[in-house]
This record gives structure tokens, sequence and C-alpha cells, in this order.
């Protein structure tokens, strides 16, 4: 018969559990890692897809629609018909869309930043919005001026700044122009992603 010794100590640590402990911990920290990984590329997937729609739908909207009221940019006895909160939707169009109206490029360009923002919907993004023309003669683009007026308005860019830009083409006084809006954050987005 075999007799054991009982009065031998267990051992409570055990390079055995140690190791597994060790493995464990770097397993959970490579999870921690790859769902931190994830969810911040989806986030910048949706913020970069967000930006495309908004970028595309402002450009549609602005030339295809005249606005609502349709004659936002009327002046009467030296004023606006309409003042921004009078004004639902901003639209460039005449009746017909891509035909573009000098008086509602002017009117548009002149409103103040922050009253445009709401009225096209940029959200959380910045926007930069120009206009340009394309000579004939040399078939370049050029700088579209209205009554001595540069068409631009909105901020532009900063050089660090992620953007997309929508690129319509329209016409205004029989002549084909250019438009560019440009939606833009400062969050920066790896390359990979876009």
């Amino acid at each position: 018969m075999k007799i054991f010794n009982i009065k031998r100590k267990g051992q409570v640590f055990t390079w055995d559990l140690a190791i597994s402990i060790a493995v464990f911990l770097i397993v959970l920290a490579m999870l921690f890692y790859m769902w931190d990984s994830t969810v911040t590329k989806s986030t910048e997937i949706k913020d970069i897809y967000e930006m495309e729609i908004i970028a595309t739908e402002v450009t549609e909207q602005l030339i295809r629609t005249p606005g609502i009221p349709r004659d936002w940019e009327i002046k009467e006895n030296g004023s606006y018909k309409y003042n921004v909160s009078n004004i639902t939707a901003l639209g460039l169009a005449n009746v017909e869309p891509r035909v573009l109206n000098d008086e509602k490029i002017l009117r548009f360009v002149d409103l103040d930043y922050r009253e445009i923002t709401p009225l096209i919907g940029t959200r959380q993004y910045d926007f930069y919005f120009n206009m340009t023309y394309i000579n004939e003669t040399t078939n370049n683009e050029e700088q579209l001026f209205i009554g001595g007026k540069e068409i631009f308005c909105g901020v532009k860019k900063s050089s660090e700044a992620f953007a997309l830009t929508a690129k319509r083409t329209a016409i205004l006084n029989d002549t084909i122009v250019r438009i560019y809006f440009t939606v833009w954050t400062n969050r920066t987005y790896a390359p990979s992603i876009y």
C-alpha cells in the first residue's frame, strides 16, 4: 500500500498560471486595439459618405431649384423683399434647372456665412462655393465676375483639412459656367480610407 505525504504545501503561483495570464492580457489588448481601430474607421467612413452626400445634394439644389420663395433675390424700394428668416431654401436657378439667375447668385454670395449654412444644410461641416466660366478662346477656366463682383462665398479650407468637392456645369447668360461646392472639415482621415 502506498502512503501519500499530505504535508506538502500546494503552490498557488506557478509558471503555467503566469504564462496563461500573460497570454490572456496580450489577446485582450489586441482585441481592444482592433475594436478601437474598427470603430474609428467606420466613423471616418460615415463622415466621408455624409460629406459626399451633402456636397452633391447642396450643389444640385442650388443649380436645379429657384429656392423658396422663388423670388427671394428681388429688391423692393432699395431693400430685399425677403429677409433671410423668410427664406426656406436657397436656389440659384431661374425657372429651368441649370439656367442660373445672376441676381440670385449676387444675393447668395452677399449673404453672411452663418445665415447660409442652415439654409443649405451643411451641418457640422464648413463649405466654400466658387464659380468659374470656361474661356472659349483659351479653353481654360477663369474666375466668374458679375457686375465686377467676384463670385465665391464660404470659408476656404485650411491646408490640412479634408475636403470633398462637387463640380457641376450650368448656364448663366448664355455662357457655360462651372460650379464648385466644397465641403470640408479639419478632421484628418487616413489616406487608405478615401
